[in-house]
This record gives structure tokens, sequence and C-alpha cells, in this order.
């Protein structure tokens, strides 16, 4: 949900797409339209443009572009007080009240939402929602590589091995910093011991835990593949061996030579 005026030091090394929204111009002097339109969230804006070309055209969620930003705007101008908070909320909440086929159980507390890189800008969101709960998920980076390049072929090898750093780093900071608000969980604990990891979990954000959770979903239904949600193509262990047992020598041991400290920290 990023703007495009995130212009600070980690601008040209992370998207602004991935970054928490940043605006220069105080938000009660821009017209809720423009607002609107400021939020990148290319994935799902593109989707409600032309479905045909998109990623998940095969998922039907029946919104119009045009009656969620009209609802946006509606709950913008009621506001008493427009500060980033208010917007996000107002901006997501039109977004499900716009969603004619959303399967609601009108029991939902939370919204979730997916973005590793974002925990660079914890200290934003924390400011903006002091109650907000953040899991970090650290996956190895010989298996996180994997996936990555076969998403972005060109990938340079040691830049993604610095930004694995940076982040897990960054992360691991934060859950010292603010432990009740940002928690740390290996992935191969939920992959090895989903249950009781799941159980944990939802201790810590205090939800009761519910055996739907085991399973990625879409709109209530379970999904075959994780894919095209996030970058994880397979959850499995088997998928985690097939990734590692693909990396040539070298890449093994360039990675583990620029990880290695990061790893060390995180795995003991």
């Amino acid at each position: 949900m990023g703007t495009h005026e995130n212009f600070d030091n980690l601008y040209n090394w992370f998207s602004s797409k991935y970054r928490w929204p940043f605006w220069s111009i105080s938000l009660e002097n821009l017209e809720p339209s423009i607002i609107f339109d400021s939020i990148q969230d290319r994935e799902l804006k593109d989707y409600l443009c032309d479905r045909s070309s998109s990623k998940f055209k095969n998922f039907n969620a029946q919104v119009s572009l045009d009656s969620w930003r009209n609802c946006f705007i509606q709950t913008v101008n009621q506001l008493k007080l427009i500060d980033r908070k208010s917007i996000l909320t107002s901006y997501l909440t039109s977004f499900f009240e716009c969603w004619f086929n959303y399967n609601s159980s009108g029991c939902e507390e939370y919204i979730l939402g997916h973005c590793p890189s974002l925990i660079i800008d914890f200290e934003r969101i924390y400011n903006d929602f002091p109650d907000v709960k953040v899991i970090h998920v650290f996956r190895s980076p010989y298996t996180g590589f994997i996936d990555f390049k076969r998403r972005i072929p060109s990938a340079s090898l040691e830049a993604y091995c610095h930004k694995w750093s940076f982040v897990n780093f960054t992360a691991f900071l934060y859950s010292q910093k603010y432990p009740s608000n940002c928690h740390l969980v290996r992935y191969e604990n939920l992959l090895l011991n989903k249950i009781d990891t799941l159980k944990y979990l939802c201790k810590l954000i205090n939800i009761e835990y519910h055996s739907i959770l085991e399973v990625p979903t879409w709109n209530s239904e379970p999904l075959d593949s994780i894919y095209p949600f996030g970058g994880v193509r397979l959850i499995s262990e088997n998928y985690e061996q097939e990734c590692f047992q693909s990396l040539s020598e070298q890449q093994v041991e360039d990675i583990d030579k620029y990880t290695r400290a990061i790893s060390q920290l995180i795995y003991g």
C-alpha cells in the first residue's frame, strides 16, 4: 500500500509499493480521491482494471474499483480526524464493504497483510497502530533464493543475500525492542511442527485456534497451491529440500558467506 513519496535512504533498495505509505502533504489538505489513487496497491487495482492479464485472474473477487473509490471517499468525508491510521482503516474497510461475494462469518476481528520487507517500516506502523501484531517468518536464505530466482531470473545472489540479512536483522532488532508487537517464527517450525506453532502464534495475537489455519485459503476456500499469493510456490518439507538440492556448491558457499552472521544470530 505504499505511495511514491518514500524518498528515504532505502528508496533505491526496496520498491515504494512494498513500503508503509507516506504523504509529504498533510492528509487534511488532500482530496480523498487523490489519497485513494496515491496508494499504489498495484496488484489489486490492476486486477480490478484488467482481470484477464492479472496473475489473480482465476480468483473471482466481485469488486468494482469505482465503487470502492466512492465508498472510500464517503467514509473519509465523514471522518472527524484525518490521519494515516484513519485513512488506511478507511481504505481497507471500504474494500470489504464493496466486495459483494466476500464470504464473511461476521466474526472477523483482524485484517491480515503479507509483505516480508514491510518490517523495515515497523516503527511507522507501530506509531499508527500501537496494538499492531507483526509475525515475521524467517525462511532459509538457501531455499528462499531459489524461489526468488525463479520469479526474477536476473536476480543477483549477492544482492539477495544482503537484503535477506538486512530485513531479518531488522526484524530481530524490533522483536527485542517491541516484544509484545513483533514476533519471530522459523519457517521450518511451521513445516515440521505446524499445529503447535500455529497455536503458539494464535496465543500471541490473542485469537482462538481453528483447524482452517492449517491450510492456505482464499475467500474461505482452501487453496491447492499458495501461488500466486506470496513467493513460496509449495509449502512442504520436500519442496524445501528440492530447492536446496538445486543449488550449486558455489551458490551454497556464497550464500553461507553473505548470510552467516545473521543466520547465526537467528538460528544460534
